[in-house]
């Protein structure tokens, strides 16, 4: 049976990072098997759960494919192309159940009061930026060139991203330019000797000389920008696009994070959407179904012909091949469009449709009459 990871740590599928953080705090602390009254099994399950929601992209992964997202991964790709989430273009990542290094650290230090020796240097890469892209529903089926607006961490101009208007770093004051900062707590099993990242330096062991007062020495400031991107045909609801290099850039020269576009799709009032395949739903009188008929129907490129054999039953679905939306991977086929043909009941007749109606009704009723003698002999 496939988890729940939101469940089983105990939060709503709305949650921030902190939130999700602190539950896996709550149960790693509860659950651990080094405790008297640890649970394994447990605490391996809120691992896993938070390995994988408090990665952004992996869980951008899993509210759209559940577990069936091969373990995780953000959308791959290099360069300006974009990559999918949870589709043949996703790239790799750390495998789930996994603790990293920064994990053990920063959680189970906490716990217990112990640490490791964290690094010299922070990464300093620029946060990711989720965009939400709405599109009509035949843009998504074929493809379209989309704008959009955002807000994003760009290099300061007047320090050239250096954070520093005199063109000089000096040594770190608070930690004498390692970075860390080296702390001394007593625990029950004694003093434990604790790193931490130098508040002041940020982990980098040098601060500016003279600070830009424009970007107050961290080297970036925040602007409005707008961007093009080529949506793919055949993408779907919920699947992102990964622009790599268009993020937030990080503190003094930090290379910039990536630009998650979420992509949103408008439902329409006459199609629905199965992958590349659509389907649709027509109305027929009754003489159309029992005598068949040539009729003209809306496809999602204009007007398409559809033949109705004679005895047509209510409820038949029909395919039309090759008309239904672009294929994501192949963008010269197509899927097929699903017709379902239903009866229209009218709710009032004139006289004289009344009228050939019970005609019609009487020549059945002799009809199906016969039938049964014949069947009775």
């Amino acid at each position: 049976m496939a988890t729940d990871y939101y469940q089983t740590l105990g939060v709503e599928r709305n949650a921030s990072g902190d939130d999700i953080k602190r539950a896996f705090r709550r149960a790693a602390h509860k659950h651990h098997p080094d405790k008297q009254n640890g649970n394994e099994a447990k605490f391996k399950e809120a691992n896993e759960a938070y390995q994988i929601l408090s990665n952004k992209e992996k869980r951008a992964q899993y509210d759209q494919f559940g577990q069936t997202f091969e373990g995780g991964g953000g959308p791959g790709g290099t360069g300006a192309g974009p990559g999918f989430a949870g589709s043949p273009f996703g790239g790799g990542g750390a495998q789930a159940g996994t603790f990293t290094q920064e994990d053990l650290g920063e959680i189970f230090g906490d716990l217990f009061g112990f640490g490791r020796r964290s690094r010299s240097r922070v990464n300093k890469r620029g946060d990711d930026i989720e965009v939400r892209l709405d599109l009509e529903f035949n843009e998504a089926a074929f493809g379209v060139e989309k704008e959009f607006e955002f807000s994003k961490l760009a290099p300061c101009e007047v320090c050239k991203g250096s954070g520093d208007t005199s063109g000089k770093l000096k040594t770190c004051p608070t930690c004498s330019g390692k970075g860390v900062i080296r702390q001394m707590t007593q625990t029950i099993l004694g003093a434990m000797a604790r790193e931490r990242v130098c508040h002041d330096c940020h982990g980098e062991g040098r601060i500016p000389t003279s600070p830009c007062q424009t970007c107050s020495g961290q080297g970036r400031t925040r602007i409005t920008e707008k961007l093009k991107i080529k949506v793919p045909p055949g993408i779907n609801e919920g699947q992102i696009i990964r622009l790599a290099g268009q993020g937030d850039v990080g503190a003094r020269g930090g290379t910039p994070g990536d630009i998650l576009v979420m992509v949103r799709v408008k439902p329409s009032k006459q199609f629905t959407r199965d992958g590349s395949d659509v389907n649709t739903r027509i109305e027929l009188e009754y003489p159309q179904l029992v005598l068949g008929d040539t009729i003209q129907i809306q496809g999602l490129q204009g007007k398409l012909e559809l033949d109705i054999p004679t005895g047509t039953q209510p409820g038949t679905t029909m395919r039309l091949k090759g008309e239904g939306a672009t294929l994501l991977r192949n963008a010269e086929k197509r899927g097929d469009m699903y017709v379902e043909l239903i009866q229209m009941t009218p709710k009032k007749v004139t006289p004289e449709e009344r009228t050939l109606l019970e005609q019609l009704a009487a020549v059945r009723g002799k009809t199906l009459q016969k039938k049964k003698r014949g069947f009775f002999r």
